[in-house]
């Protein structure tokens, strides 16, 4: 079943004309383009994502179709919308009033859209009889170039102390603090997403209207510049990746840390299961769960879940951004796909113990101080804590070591919990006349005993 993505714009009723990239609007096509006709549609995707709204409110749905060229446009007028509970909200279709939601009780429900064969991801809607209290904009600041876009969210604190997603409940308000005499630095569509237009800046603030007043969130800043970013701006890569599979059910929990500089949002981390072919933007896999915002330095974990599948030893990739609408600049593209990775599904359950690995490594020669500088992440990818252990340094040694063995340089880790990354940095106090193979090992006096034993090594190559 295809599903999904990129986050749309719509007119907003405050005379912000929000906007849609790609092919010019006809009923959609489904499949891909190999007839020669065009872009067909491929995915639709619904958005805001899992809102909360007070009891009472409308809140309105958007759905993209995203088209087998990586366009999108906005189809909220021409797909069937559906409610799982329509005595929580109705999803209305009518005339002006396409992917509306009527709250009529408090509770869940999931909200999706089809069209024809397709069915879109649903959003879970929670609505509350509590009332809004207060409203926080993320994230603080944006940077933008011409073209590219972010999905601000508006979380609401709610007066029974809960929070939750108001993005499609509030109005956007953009002043424009320096840009051109006419035409938008950028726009806003009605669930947050800014597209900048032009260079400038603007300034954002969102309302919530009730009817005992309004509440307004903190202004944030966006600053719009007019060169094309390469890779100053977000940087999605998985640094682990934690089997929790028992009995028949594939299960992972993928650890999504964001590099780069800039905030990155409204993306999907999917799940393939024996694929042939390494996966590459845009693809769907068995599984997939979509992230919101990750602000720059920070890690999220991400479950995925196949359900039953064949008993036996499967291959699996992992990749973030599967739909590519994160711009990352070309070094920041190639770092998305995790894999491949073996499970063996042998119909036991419980707890196979930790599972230590190297999740990202890289060197760096400093002349200046006489030293080679090792940064490395590591992840306890198994479903047990893993108690102390040594991360060793092997700078130049000949041939990949074997624990347990003496390095050059090491550091005892106090420990990691299941799905946990450590970011170390390590120094070798020695500069290379030729160039080195070095390699990290972890548990290098073998303390811990794992799940896997393989993936405890990792190379790098220094040069002088």
């Amino acid at each position: 079943m295809l599903r999904r993505i990129l986050l749309i714009a719509t007119p907003l009723a405050f005379g912000l004309a929000a906007s849609s990239c790609g092919p010019t609007w006809s009923p959609p096509t489904i499949g891909d383009d190999d007839d020669g006709l065009g872009p067909n549609l491929v995915g639709i995707g619904v958005t805001p994502h899992d809102p909360k709204v007070t009891l009472g409110e409308d809140l309105q749905f958007v759905a993209t179709g995203y088209y087998s060229d990586q366009s999108t446009v906005d189809i909220t007028a021409s797909v069937q919308w559906y409610s799982t509970d329509a005595a929580v909200v109705a999803v209305d279709g009518g005339l002006d009033r396409e992917g509306v939601g009527s709250t009529t009780g408090a509770g869940f429900a999931r909200v999706g859209a089809s069209y024809f064969s397709l069915t879109s991801n649903e959003v879970k809607l929670t609505v509350t009889e509590a009332v809004i209290e207060e409203l926080t904009l993320a994230p603080g600041q944006a940077s933008l170039h011409v073209g590219e876009s972010v999905q601000l969210q508006a979380e609401a604190t709610f007066s029974d102390g809960s929070s939750g997603n108001a993005s499609g409940s509030v109005r956007w308000i953009v002043s424009q603090i320096e840009g051109p005499a006419s035409g938008a630095v950028a726009v806003v569509d009605a669930n947050g997403r800014v597209e900048a237009r032009n260079v400038g800046s603007i300034e954002v603030v969102a309302i919530y209207d009730q009817p005992d007043g309004a509440f307004e969130s903190n202004v944030i800043s966006v600053q719009v510049l007019g060169d094309a970013v390469q890779i100053d701006g977000a940087d999605l890569r998985i640094v682990g990746l934690q089997s929790l599979s028992s009995g028949d059910e594939l299960k992972l929990v993928a650890s999504v840390k964001n590099s780069g500089a800039e905030a990155a949002s409204a993306f999907w981390v999917d799940l393939f299961v024996d694929h042939d072919v390494l996966p590459a933007p845009p693809a769907t896999g068995e599984a997939f769960a979509f992230v919101d915002l990750l602000e720059p330095g920070q890690t999220v974990a991400v479950e995925l879940a196949t359900g039953s599948v064949a008993l036996g030893l499967h291959t699996v990739h992992v990749m973030v951004d599967s739909f590519g609408n994160v711009e990352e600049g070309a070094a920041g593209e190639s770092n998305n796909v995790w894999g491949p990775e073996e499970i063996d599904l042998d119909g036991t359950s419980g707890p196979a113990g930790p599972d230590l690995s190297v999740s990202y490594l890289s060197a760096f020669v400093q002349e200046a101080s006489g030293q080679v500088l090792y940064l490395l992440d590591v992840t306890n990818q198994g479903d047990v804590a893993a108690t102390p252990f040594e991360i060793g340094i092997f700078a130049n040694p000949g041939l990949p070591p074997v624990a347990p063995a003496t390095p050059d340089e090491s550091v005892v880790w106090p420990g990691l919990e299941p799905g946990e990354t450590a970011s170390l940095d390590l120094l070798v106090r020695a500069l290379p006349d030729t160039f080195w193979q070095s390699w990290v090992v972890v548990d290098s006096g073998a303390a811990v005993t794992e799940s896997n034993e393989a993936n405890n090594t990792a190379g790098v190559t220094v040069a002088p």
